[in-house]
């Protein structure tokens, strides 16, 4: 659901936000004088929203403590006209205006849209894949030992909501959210290995190399990226998105310029200064490249538009970036048991991480900012995009 609230003056400040996107859960309101209070809730409150005032005006500060409050507002619509350019302090009184029901997103059960999807996926993947004691045992036991280690299926997700997203069905959808699953997985066994990461433990399991041997866990990890393929063959094409555009999405997501590059630029960067900028280059390709071309699969699953892709691509890209942010932020802050991996392995490695170049606070300032940006993508979908949304928040606040 889109509310259009129109803008109103106030004081010398004027209303700050002047629209509420889809899945939006509140707005800000700054003013001058706490005068202006009781009309701006007489003017704004609706039968079928509870709206409530909260005094922030502890919250004095740079605009970007205010933004974290709100992290799905853009700067420009979160910031008083008059005030754009005086962004090093925030005018003296301070009100957040916030519903308690917005849309289906506050309704939505991320729960239950996990659980089904990732059987669903977990389903097609067993069918999919070569039986375990199908000969060579070795090689498909060991495929099956890190493909069913656990987890939310977080990709396979997003491609599934994207599909959903753009109207399609998600049965359509799932061997292109089960190729992005192989493909992870394969990066997860060949990452781990004693010559790069040199991880002993996955999900809470030994990695594969450390059950199977490094000889067997490289080929369980070629098998599964050459298995991608073969179940994407698999789907049934569309009118505006052949077999070899779905092809050549997996084979360019998972390449030497995105996947692979990242993998190359993260061992290089180990032990060296590197800036953000070349930080940024990593992420986008180790972490958010295999994102986004998840959801840019679901959107092609639904045979969506061009416009319709656009947004899933910047949707995509910066959920993606958002993630491995985060994921530096846990590496960091959270224990080996609650990660279900070795915890600290980044700054040991001496790797480049977003907390060692700009500190946990900033990092956690630019996760909030990627997902506000990926927030704003999703307006072209006018509320349909419930399950990305829930995903995209779940993933910034998520603890492991």
């Amino acid at each position: 659901m889109e509310r259009k609230i129109k803008t109103r003056t106030l004081g010398t400040q004027g209303l700050a936000v002047s629209s509420l996107g889809p899945g939006c859960l509140g707005m800000s309101v700054f003013c001058d004088t706490p005068n202006d209070r009781e009309s701006i809730a007489t003017l704004h409150r609706a039968p079928d929203l509870g709206a409530t005032f909260l005094n922030k005006a502890d919250v004095y500060g740079p605009w970007s403590e205010v933004l974290r409050h709100f992290p799905i507002l853009g700067i420009d619509e979160a910031m008083p006209s008059s005030s754009r350019q005086k962004t090093r302090c925030l005018p003296r009184h301070i009100f957040f205006l916030k519903y308690r029901r917005m849309s289906a997103k506050s309704e939505f059960d991320l729960n239950n849209f996990l659980a089904t999807r990732t059987e669903a996926v977990n389903r097609a993947l067993d069918k999919f894949l070569p039986p375990e004691k199908t000969k060579p045992a070795t090689i498909h036991k060991a495929m099956r030992y890190s493909l069913f280690a656990g987890g939310k299926r977080m990709r396979p997700a997003l491609c599934l909501a994207a599909a959903e997203a753009c109207g399609g069905k998600a049965a359509d959808a799932v061997p292109l959210a089960c190729a992005v699953e192989c493909i992870h997985t394969y990066s997860l066994i060949h990452d781990d290995l004693p010559a790069m990461d040199n991880d002993d433990f996955r999900r809470g399991k030994l990695t594969n190399h450390k059950v199977f041997g490094d000889g067997i866990a490289v080929l369980a990890g070629d098998a599964l990226l050459t298995q991608a393929f073969e179940i994407a063959a698999q789907a049934k094409g569309w009118p505006r998105y052949p077999h070899r555009t779905i092809i050549l999405e997996l084979a360019k997501a998972s390449g030497s310029l995105q996947l692979v590059a990242g993998q190359v630029a993260d061992l290089e960067g180990e032990g060296k200064k590197i800036s953000a900028s070349e930080l940024r280059y990593i992420h986008e390709r180790k972490t958010s490249a295999l994102l986004c071309c998840s959801v840019r699969l679901g959107g092609m699953s639904a045979n969506c538009s061009p416009a319709q892709l656009k947004a899933l691509t910047d949707f995509g890209y910066h959920v993606g970036l958002a993630f491995q942010v985060i994921d530096d932020i846990l590496d960091v802050t959270q224990t080996s048991e609650q990660l279900g991996k070795t915890a600290g392995k980044d700054t040991a490695a001496q790797k480049a991480t977003y907390p060692a170049i700009v500190g946990l606070e900033k990092s956690r300032k630019i996760a909030e900012q990627l997902t506000a940006k990926a927030f704003a993508a999703l307006k072209l979908f006018k509320g349909r995009a419930v399950a990305l949304e829930a995903l995209a928040e779940f993933l910034l606040k998520r603890d492991k």
